[in-house]
């Protein structure tokens, strides 16, 4: 196979281990024999809930997973193998293949998407790739350099994400970085650049949503004096302050299209002429855009050209909304609270576990940058209090969370008590326990069942708990230390 020695070169690096999960046994056998000849160690699962089974009490480097199985589609569990521990790379294969779930799956971080019948060349080629990718990724990601120290998160998106900066930074090749409002995209542009031997220069940041169309290629090429009525004085354009180091264009979907035209040429030719000049200047910058909008669609609708969106496209940047990234909400709020407090020149606060609760169960539609500004109103807000609490958060969180956390409680069901262990112990037992103590049991198991709920939807806050509960603060306690319970 072409790909033997590729993959047999990765094997030996250290012990591979692979998965497969397939109810074919004809599949999983001939997966088993052809990665273990490439010298791989492979494990096969012919149901989801085996292969998530697997894939938690050992750590897999690659997993192969059908999408339908007897008892569900593997699509809908991708994530959930994607953010595991080890960081596994997986490739999707099916007989169902269809342009739409293949789309799907890349999107959502699949390496592969490999459709049935299997050829074993394409299998070979894709675990090789799959392998060599992620080695090449855990070796950037231990030598990642300071410029990208200041991208916080360890989700497995936001990994992908510093791989791309990083591979982006090695070539001088045009990026287009694309994500919701908030997402960091001058963070993450400025990182490129930081990375890149372009370094030492200008980083040169153009909001395009700020250009006056009229005055579009003054700003961008330059002027000499008198060149037009308001040119008192000559003056240097974006694109030649951005000589040897980088343009950000943001927010380029708002370029209009005339300015669209003129950019396109200096792509291509890195030379232009200043408004009113006789000759034409050449800069050599590199060239990153940035849009919160659909460019593609945008193109489909004529509001955006064509070849310009192509020559912007050469690397691409998804920058997944903070709603997305498990777990990072937190990691990013703790950066933030010590910035903060540095910046207020306060002493550092510590957040409540119940405050790092309510950041991880809002969707935060503003992303990071919602995130930053929160945080930055809790430090306010608490003043000289130490601990950051949830009643420190902006109102409009909290409206929102106590809303989430309300209406989980309308459809929450009903508390019943084990019922089906007391009745097998009565039939069990040759004498019948007292009324007493059979009543003390259930009333005890609802109470615990009560207040551990009650705990959850309070999220910590005493006077909500009374509140819920009716009890008064001395009950309350009293009723959470007989059930070893505890709202902090």
């Amino acid at each position: 196979m072409t790909a033997r020695s590729g993959t047999t070169a990765v094997a030996e690096m250290t012990a591979v281990r692979v998965l497969v999960i397939d109810d074919d046994p004809f599949i999983c056998d001939m997966l088993e024999g052809l990665l273990a000849r490439e010298n791989l160690e492979v494990e096969a699962a012919q149901t989801l809930r085996d292969g998530l089974r697997l894939s938690q009490q050992k750590p897999f480097d690659l997993i192969f997973l059908d999408v339908l199985l007897p008892d569900g589609d593997g699509l809908e569990k991708l994530d959930t193998f994607l953010t595991l521990p080890n960081s596994p790379a997986v490739i999707v294969i099916t007989g169902a293949g269809d342009a739409e779930s293949a789309e799907r799956a890349l999107y959502r971080g699949a390496w592969d998407y490999i459709p049935k019948p299997i050829n074993a060349r394409d299998v070979s080629k894709a675990a090789d790739q799959a392998l060599r990718q992620r080695e090449k990724q855990r070796v950037m990601a231990e030598e990642k350099p300071r410029s990208v120290s200041a991208i916080s998160g360890d989700s497995p998106k936001i990994r992908n994400c510093i791989t791309t900066v990083l591979r982006a930074a090695a070539t001088n090749a045009n990026c287009l970085i694309v994500g919701e409002t908030g997402t960091g995209k001058e963070l993450f542009a400025r990182a490129i650049h930081e990375s890149s031997d372009r370094a030492p220069w200008n980083f040169v940041v153009v909001d395009c949503t700020n250009i006056p169309e009229n005055l579009a290629e003054s700003v961008l090429f330059g002027h000499h004096k008198g060149s037009f009525t308001d040119a008192r004085e000559t003056r240097e354009g974006l694109f030649k302050q951005a000589d040897k180091g980088t343009l950000f264009l943001d927010e380029i979907g708002d370029l209009p299209l005339n300015t669209q035209k003129s950019l396109l040429r200096v792509l291509q030719e890195k030379r232009f002429r200043p408004i009113g000049a006789k000759h034409e200047t050449q800069s050599d910058f590199r060239l990153i855009a940035a849009t919160n909008r659909d460019l593609s669609a945008m193109v489909e609708a004529g509001a955006f050209r064509k070849d310009l969106y192509y020559r912007l496209n050469t690397i691409a940047l998804i920058l997944p909304p903070l709603r997305e990234r498990e777990n990072d909400a937190e990691i990013l709020a703790k950066t933030f609270i010590e910035k903060v407090c540095a910046e207020q020149n306060v002493p550092l606060k510590e957040p409540s576990a119940q405050f790092l609760q309510a950041l991880s169960a809002y969707d935060w539609p503003g992303n990071v940058r919602e995130l930053l500004n929160a945080v930055s109103t809790a430090v306010t807000l608490a003043d000289d209090e130490p601990v950051l609490e949830t009643y420190h958060l902006p109102m409009e969180i909290r409206v929102h969370l106590k809303k989430t956390m309300l209406e989980k409680h309308e459809n929450a069901p009903l508390i019943t008590p084990d019922f089906a262990a007391l009745k097998q112990e009565l039939d069990r037992d040759e004498e019948l326990p007292t009324f007493k103590e059979v009543r003390t049991r259930v009333v005890d198991e609802v109470e615990r069942l009560y207040f551990t709920r009650l705990l959850d939807s309070a999220q910590g806050d005493q006077h909500e708990a009374c509140r819920v509960s009716g009890l008064s603060r001395a009950r309350l306690y009293e009723l959470l230390k007989k059930h070893h319970l505890s709202l902090r």
